[in-house]
């Protein structure tokens, strides 16, 4: 055999690739598929926080809503001035401030709010137990149940409204009325929420844990029961 003929054959043999073992190819498909799920999972999310984002920037506030009581959820002043407001309108009949700090008096809150401290003293409730928003929630259910009110008005951010209105739904019994007041702070424009980067974090926050919400009510829900896990 000449040589020219073995150097042809050697360089034939060392240029077939070497066959890819089962686990190997079954590895690959694996890893293909995930990385496709885990774009298509991403895609999902964002389309989600884009349409999150957009409500909330076209949310209304009612012009002239009643109720048989209030409900304001705290994390600002402005929400309890725009409640303490409603309820000297008479939009209801009581109102009830919903996680308010143990050492907070009426003596502030009317201070604060310039309303008189009879107000706070004859139609004022403060809840200091909820420290989130499902505590609110529940709060909020138990003090409709000892008033026997069958509508509230809830007032809180309008970034927090969905949420809000999610747990509460959950709280109460079913076709239970409620007007969502939402309050847009004064330093965040949600109009045009995606040319800040402070308010696309705060907004991206604030989905998160929507979901979050509607994924344990959903999870609870199969089951059979409802969650007492605070979100």
């Amino acid at each position: 055999m000449a040589a020219g003929d073995v150097e042809a054959r050697t360089e034939k043999t060392n240029d077939t690739p070497p066959r890819r073992s089962p686990f190997g190819h079954a590895l690959s498909i694996v890893l293909r598929l995930a990385v496709l799920a885990a774009i298509a999972f991403a895609m999902f999310a964002l389309g989600g926080f884009l349409r999150f984002a957009n409500s909330l920037s076209t949310i209304e506030v009612p012009k002239q809503p009643t109720a048989h009581g209030i409900v304001v959820l705290t994390g600002g002043s402005q929400r309890i001035q725009v409640a303490v407001d409603l309820l000297q309108k008479n939009a209801a009949g009581r109102l009830l401030i919903s996680g308010v700090n143990t050492s907070t008096t009426i003596e502030q809150l009317a201070k604060v709010t310039g309303a008189p401290v009879s107000l706070f003293e004859t139609r004022v409730d403060l809840d200091h137990r909820a420290a989130n928003t499902t505590g609110n929630a529940h709060e909020i259910a138990a003090w409709a149940k000892k008033n026997k009110y069958e509508a509230l008005i809830v007032v809180t951010s309008a970034y927090h409204m969905p949420r809000s209105m999610t747990e509460l739904k959950y709280a109460l019994p079913e076709g239970f009325g409620l007007t969502p007041y939402p309050v847009s702070p004064e330093d965040l424009d949600l109009s045009s929420w995606y040319t800040d980067f402070g308010t696309i974090r705060l907004l991206f926050s604030e989905y998160a844990k929507f979901m979050l919400v509607k994924f344990r009510h959903l999870t609870a829900g199969l089951a059979g029961g409802k969650s007492e896990t605070a979100g």
